[in-house]
């Protein structure tokens, strides 16, 4: 389950700090480690939740960047506490994006992965799956223990095709009459246009 960051700051930063000499989490601390993390009072600059199981313990965090004044997402980091996969957390990573598309209805999502990270195969997935693209690579980008890392870059557009009868949507037009209802027209709608 999905919750502000702010209200399991101390718990969460208890987690990041257990976390830091994991060799697991390097993908994810980077070069500089932090044994802290600052949690915004607001979702002006930066989406901050955490994933909580039934027993109200911390499993996962969430970050979106908020680039303004374009609106729109310029990274995510993403952060698994546990060792075993879980299906909440992977329900969680969907009620995150899904929040970012369609509650606060960011028109574009970018985010990066380092190569080799063992999520990057589920980033491909996600993305080809909601109609994302890979932008491309940077090559040498980030430096993770003395080594140099390719990092993976990813772009997702909030446009559809919408049916004026039914109100249907899809991310990639099929016919221009709609397929659900048979009776309205696919009309595009593009998120940069107001």
């Amino acid at each position: 389950m999905l919750k502000p960051a702010k209200v399991y700051e101390k718990e969460l930063n208890d987690k990041i700090a257990e976390s830091m000499l994991d060799p697991k989490m390097k993908w994810w601390q980077g070069q500089y480690k932090e044994a802290a993390m600052t949690m915004d009072d607001s979702f002006w600059n930066n989406i901050q939740l955490v994933s909580v199981n039934k027993g109200n313990e911390v499993i996962g965090y969430f970050k979106a960047h908020i680039d303004r004044p374009e609106n729109f997402i310029n990274s995510i980091g993403i952060v698994n506490f546990i060792d075993k996969a879980s299906m909440l957390f992977a329900m969680d990573i969907y009620k995150f994006f899904n929040y970012l598309v369609n509650v606060e209805k960011f028109p574009k999502l970018n985010w990066t992965v380092t190569i080799g990270n063992p999520v990057e195969k589920q980033y491909d997935k996600l993305c080809k799956k909601f109609g994302g693209r890979i932008v491309g690579t940077q090559r040498f980008e980030i430096l993770i223990g003395n080594e140099y890392c390719d990092s993976k870059m990813y772009e997702w557009i909030n446009d559809y095709h919408e049916c004026t009868h039914c109100g249907h949507r899809v991310k990639q037009e099929q016919e221009v009459m709609c397929w659900e209802c048979g009776l309205g027209e696919m009309i595009y709608h593009n998120p940069f246009r107001r």
